[in-house]
């Protein structure tokens, strides 16, 4: 395989298409121009707005793990089992939109509500 070819495969695998077909291939290379140029102009691209739900899952998910972990202390109307069991919660609501994919037919809709209104209620107290 050249060097060429390596470098093909390379922005194929960055792209998610074929440059072979021109089309489809310069659609998406003046998406992703379009998307760097965004993030660059306002720190905010329109791939992180399509689906923001998932944008901000994905952000607090991964930041949620970590702070269930290192918190040291709890909301003073509750107890430290108590808000443990609210942190699992609002750490399982969120890992829903953290892949992207989940499907609401698999979700106990109820388990789902309390969670997201719990991550509401409780979301200024995510401090230590």
């Amino acid at each position: 395989m050249t060097r060429i070819q390596e470098i093909k495969e390379d922005i194929e695998k960055v792209l998610g298409c074929s440059i072979t077909s021109w089309t489809p291939f310069r659609r998406t290379f003046r998406r992703a121009l379009k998307h760097i140029w965004q993030k660059i102009a306002t720190g905010v691209s329109d791939s992180e707005t399509y689906s923001l739900d998932h944008t901000i899952g994905r952000f607090a998910y991964k930041r949620l793990k970590i702070f269930r972990k290192i918190r040291g202390g709890h909301p003073s109307d509750l107890t430290e089992k108590q808000w443990s069991e609210i942190l699992k919660e609002m750490e399982w609501f969120l890992s829903l939109h953290s892949d992207g994919m989940w499907n609401h037919a698999r979700v106990d809709e109820k388990r789902y509500r309390k969670a997201g209104r719990l991550f509401g209620t409780y979301f200024g107290h995510l401090w230590w």
